[in-house]
C-alpha cells in the first residue's frame, strides 16, 4: 500500500539545514513579528509546477530550471540528490479528489479537529510588499484575539473558521514567502489542526497512489 507523505510545516525554517544558497530552509516559515505557528499543527507537501516556459524545444526541462530545483535538496548543508516523480496535468484533479477522501477518512478516524485538505500555489511577494501584507495581518490578529503572543494561534480553531476570518492570516502563514524563493515554482498541499500533534510527520495510506504518478 502507497503512502501520501507530509511533513511539519516549522522544519523548514531549522536554520542547520541553511546554506547561503539553500531555498528549503525558510526562516519565516510559520512566523510573523513576534509570534509563531505551534509545531506538528501544520503540515505540508510540497511540488512544483511546470508550464511550456521551463523546457526547451526537445521538450527537456532547461537546465537553468534544473538547477533552481536542486537547490531544495541540501540537508545540514550538503546537497543531497533526489528522484522526481511527475504528475500528469489530466490526472492532477483525479489525484486531489482522492487525496482529499483519504484524508477526510484519516481526521476522522483519530478524531482530529482541522481545516480539511488544499492545494495551493505559493505567492511571492517583494520586500516591501511582504512587510506591508504582515503589518495588515498583525492587526487582523489583534482583532481576531486582542493579544499577539507565541501562544495566540493555539487559540485559533481553524476547524470553527466558518466565516473567513482566520482565512487571510493562515494564507500568509502558509502560502506567502518572499520573491527570493520564486524559483521553487511551489505549489502546497496541506492540512493544518487545531491542536498540534504528537508527531512531526504523517503518512496518509493511499490506495492506487502510483496510478497518478509516474
Amino acid at each position: 500500500k502507497s503512502s501520501f507523505y507530509l511533513r511539519d510545516a516549522t522544519y523548514y525554517r531549522e536554520s542547520e539545514t541553511r546554506t547561503q544558497n539553500d531555498l528549503k530552509a525558510d526562516e519565516t516559515e510559520g512566523v510573523s513579528r513576534n509570534w509563531s505557528i505551534l509545531e506538528n499543527s501544520f503540515f505540508i507537501s510540497c511540488y512544483t509546477f511546470l508550464d511550456s516556459d521551463d523546457f526547451d524545444d526537445g521538450g527537456k526541462i532547461k537546465d537553468s530550471v534544473v538547477e533552481n530545483l536542486e537547490r531544495d535538496n541540501y540537508n545540514h548543508g550538503k546537497l543531497c540528490p533526489r528522484p522526481f516523480i511527475t504528475i500528469k496535468d489530466a490526472n492532477v484533479n483525479c489525484l486531489l479528489t482522492r487525496l482529499c477522501w483519504e484524508i477526510h477518512s484519516y481526521i476522522q478516524c483519530h478524531n482530529l479537529k482541522s481545516s480539511g485538505f488544499f492545494f495551493k500555489p505559493i505567492s511571492y511577494l517583494s520586500k516591501d510588499e511582504y512587510l506591508a501584507k504582515e503589518e495588515s495581518i498583525a492587526s487582523q490578529i489583534i482583532e481576531y484575539s486582542g493579544i499577539i503572543d507565541k501562544s495566540n494561534l493555539k487559540k485559533m480553531e481553524v476547524s470553527k473558521d466558518k466565516d473567513g476570518n482566520l482565512k487571510s492570516i493562515l494564507q500568509f502563514l502558509y502560502l506567502t514567502k518572499l520573491n527570493k524563493y520564486s524559483p521553487q515554482k511551489e505549489y502546497r498541499a496541506g492540512v493544518a489542526f487545531d491542536d498540534p500533534l504528537e508527531v512531526s510527520e504523517l503518512e496518509i495510506p493511499v490506495r492506487d497512489l502510483s496510478n497518478y504518478i509516474r
